[in-house]
């Protein structure tokens, strides 16, 4: 017997996107922009340095190139050996490659192509982490070896850049000035939406009931409502205004198409059933929904109607457990 099914509103075209960009050029003119966390000639656990204080840890060096140095060529890669879920690199400014861990492989090696300069080259990698069990058993971030990798008569010829002076920074610009809450105003764009492009800020209005975000069309990156960050797409009533304003923000790291989110309100609602002894009874919810929530089960004959029940006279004591399980 359902006493009142769980409703579903589309909210999606309601979305009134705006967006900033991330900046990544973190060195300029051998010098590194912004705070620095600390200095040192060796890769750190990402872990140590963050203090769980953000997802997101900058690694930045330069490597000056002479003309007679074995390395030079322009077949040039640079492999990094990490611990992560993200790795991006950046070469010169420029955004040279990004690769996330597949099938729960966070320890990976990556290659991309970069091209060099005669002089300075500045070199940043970014990484991105969000380990759950056994997080603090584990080497979390870039461990190594960093190399740059060059080909002269299909010979590999490799500058290891690991022990480098390494310029650590916690964290990204917009997470330091809070552009994920409600308060921030300033900075966001209203037009030229940009779409398949790395570390870009997405933000939009969203309704006042509890909502299921279905992110499609993003890569990878982080998600707050209200200020608060999930890490699942079902957001809380806790952290929605009653009759106020409810904002999304989004950060995207890969590129994506922020048409494709879609996000439906949900008025939570309750179900009763029963079947007869040797039967099956089976209880599914509309896309985007779960069961949260088995309040009771009765093997027997219970009292009382749907919202309501109460334990018969006949009654198994483990009939809640077993079905719970």
């Amino acid at each position: 017997m359902k006493d009142n099914e769980a409703d579903v509103e589309d909210d999606s075209n309601t979305l009134n996107w705006q967006w900033m960009h991330e900046p990544f050029v973190q060195m300029k003119n051998g010098q590194v922009l912004g705070s620095v966390s600390l200095s040192v000639p060796q890769l750190l656990d990402q872990k140590v340095v963050t203090n769980d204080t953000s997802d997101y840890l900058w690694y930045i060096t330069s490597v000056d190139i002479k003309e007679d140095d074995p390395i030079w060529s322009k077949d040039l890669k640079l492999r990094v050996n990490t611990s992560g879920h993200v790795l991006h690199v950046f070469v010169n400014g420029g955004h040279a490659g990004s690769h996330y861990a597949l099938d729960g492989e966070y320890k990976f090696v990556y290659e991309t192509k970069v091209k060099l300069k005669l002089g300075t080259n500045e070199i940043t990698l970014l990484s991105s982490t969000n380990y759950g069990a056994y997080f603090d058993n584990v080497h979390v971030g870039i461990d190594g070896p960093v190399q740059l990798v060059g080909r002269k008569d299909n010979t590999e010829i490799i500058k290891d850049i690991t022990n480098n002076v390494w310029n650590y920074k916690v964290g990204l610009h917009c997470e330091h000035v809070k552009h994920f809450s409600v308060d921030s105003t300033n900075g966001w764009f209203t037009n030229g939406l940009p779409t398949d492009r790395v570390f870009v800020w997405y933000k939009s209005p969203i309704g006042n009931d509890p909502v299921v975000a279905d992110l499609r069309g993003l890569g990878k990156g982080q998600a707050w409502v209200n200020g608060n960050n999930i890490s699942r797409y079902h957001v809380p009533r806790s952290f929605l205004r009653d009759g106020g304003l409810n904002t999304l923000v989004l950060f995207e790291e890969l590129g994506g198409q922020p048409y494709g989110v879609r996000f439906s309100t949900v008025t939570i609602g309750k179900v009763c059933a029963n079947a007869y002894e040797g039967h099956v009874l089976e209880l599914a919810c509309h896309d985007n929904q779960v069961i949260s929530e088995i309040k009771f089960a009765s093997f027997g004959v219970p009292k009382g109607e749907c919202g309501s029940f109460q334990k018969g006279d006949c009654e198994s004591p483990d009939a809640l457990s077993v079905i719970k399980r």
